[in-house]
């Protein structure tokens, strides 16, 4: 039965995203890594987005929230399968193949390996996690109340999420989300976040630090490969290291912290470098959604978000005045802001 429900989860995890991706990338493969981070944000975008009302103005239960996400997610899932499909884009992999050099198959082999052995040590490992007391509480709390936040977890008060210990940790719905998975699957928070969800999280944000390596390189595939194996060796050493055990991506990679430095801020970067290139103005609407989107995610995942996205947008939005000086591509980078600045002006 548990198998059944593990298998369940990593279905939810892998194939919705992948299938709501086509919304935003129907022109490529259905298992493109670049559509399964557009499908995921956008999962987590939308739970904020439902989520808030409910918590803050509603006070619905958490059977409601999940219900409600839960049909988003549905009908999300449905279009996006039907826009591939009218694109005619059904294809598992690229057109053009898989084709790498020798050097290159022996880098991607090296990554796969550091990538399982990492994930493994983190899945079987133990991980004393001070910051669980607050996020597996509320997913907890969250879980046998059947509310949203609506009970202190340090202190078991049923009192308002605005009025509670660090408010700002209660707006950020990353431990509610888990709860809700516990609806959907039946597994306990506690096994889905320290167990399960190592396996989507380590490798995907190694993914995503390939992708923008290879932007950067200009498309080629041994040195965003050698680049990505250097950082593996280099988080290997910072998470094992004497002195210097806090890499987190290893270390806590079910945090919503670790998620949003190493998933949210890296893939806003790379739709910051996809968008300064599009010159599809239709294809551009898609991805300014979606960078909307993930803003929205990083304030699911975590309230360091609040502040993180608005900076990185700001930066980004300086580099690209000072080479570009379009005004109105800076305008709209800070209008993304705008979930992150409310969420913090709120709770500070």
């Amino acid at each position: 039965m548990f198998a059944l429900q593990v298998v369940w989860f990593y279905l939810l995890m892998l194939i919705v995203p992948l299938a709501i991706g086509g919304l935003f990338f129907p022109e490529r493969s259905v298992i493109s890594p670049v559509s399964y981070l557009a499908g995921l944000a956008t999962a987590w975008g939308t739970y904020e987005i439902i989520g808030l009302p409910c918590a803050l103005l509603f006070k619905t239960s958490l059977t409601t929230l999940t219900v409600l996400w839960s049909a988003v997610m549905i009908l999300l899932t449905v279009a996006g399968v039907l826009v591939r499909y009218t694109h005619g884009r059904m294809a598992l992999l690229p057109a053009k193949g898989l084709q790498l050099s020798r050097t290159a198959r022996i880098l991607l082999a090296l990554v796969i390996v550091m990538v399982v052995l990492q994930t493994a040590r983190t899945v079987t490992g133990y991980f004393l996690a001070f910051d669980d007391s607050d996020y597996l509480a509320q997913s907890t709390t969250a879980l046998y109340t059947n509310t949203i936040n609506q009970y202190e977890p340090q202190t078991g008060r049923q009192v308002d999420i605005l009025d509670q210990i660090e408010p700002h940790h209660k707006i950020a719905l990353w431990g509610i989300i888990w709860a809700t998975m516990t609806q959907l699957t039946g597994i306990h928070p506690s096994i889905l976040c320290r167990t399960l969800l190592p396996v989507i999280v380590i490798p995907t944000a190694y993914i995503i630090m390939y992708l923008i390596l290879k932007d950067m390189f200009g498309g080629e595939e041994e040195k965003p490969l050698a680049g990505l194996l250097f950082l593996q060796i280099a988080y290997e050493l910072g998470s094992c290291g004497g002195g210097v055990r806090q890499w987190w991506l290893l270390m806590y990679s079910w945090y919503g912290k670790t998620v949003t430095a190493m998933l949210i801020c890296p893939f806003i970067l790379y739709l910051f470098l996809i968008l300064e290139n599009e010159t599809n103005k239709k294809h551009q609407l898609q991805l300014w959604v979606l960078l909307a989107l993930t803003a929205w995610a990083g304030c699911m995942v975590a309230a360091s978000s609040f502040l993180m996205v608005p900076f990185l947008l700001g930066v980004l939005g300086l580099c690209h005045f000072v080479r570009k000086r379009n005004l109105l591509f800076c305008i709209k980078l800070g209008i993304c802001t705008i979930p992150c600045l409310a969420l913090y002006y709120i709770t500070r």
